[in-house]
């Protein structure tokens, strides 16, 4: 795991340790990019509701967020760019997950499909 990567994962935990402790949903989306002197954060606000799942692409270029707001939207990890917003789910996605090759995303949704993205 990279530095973004482990960076990120406690940035997740944190984020989920404070939902459990009822902390407001954020939604949010937090890349964060690592180097040896310090790390940088980018907030992403591009989710109209809470975000609800997060997976890093294979390469560790691309992160993948779930919302409530029924979208799926793809970050640049290096920028924090918003590269795309994946539309289709007529519910809240709960749950993407990438193809070890990085060449197809899955998305789960409340509206009881799967749809996959290439």
């Amino acid at each position: 795991m990279s530095p973004i990567q482990k960076l990120a994962a406690q940035i997740i935990f944190g984020t989920i340790l404070a939902l459990a402790m009822g902390a407001a949903i954020w939604s949010a989306v937090l890349i964060a990019q690592a180097s040896a002197d310090s790390p940088e954060i980018f907030p992403q606000l591009g989710h109209s509701s809470g975000v609800t799942s997060v997976a890093w692409s294979p390469d560790g270029k691309t992160l993948a967020s779930a919302s409530y707001d029924k979208t799926v939207k793809l970050w640049e990890a290096g920028s924090g760019q918003l590269l795309r917003t994946l539309s289709g789910h007529s519910s809240f996605v709960n749950s993407v997950a990438w193809t070890p090759d990085g060449k197809t995303l899955a998305s789960a949704s409340d509206d009881q499909t799967v749809k996959l993205w290439e």
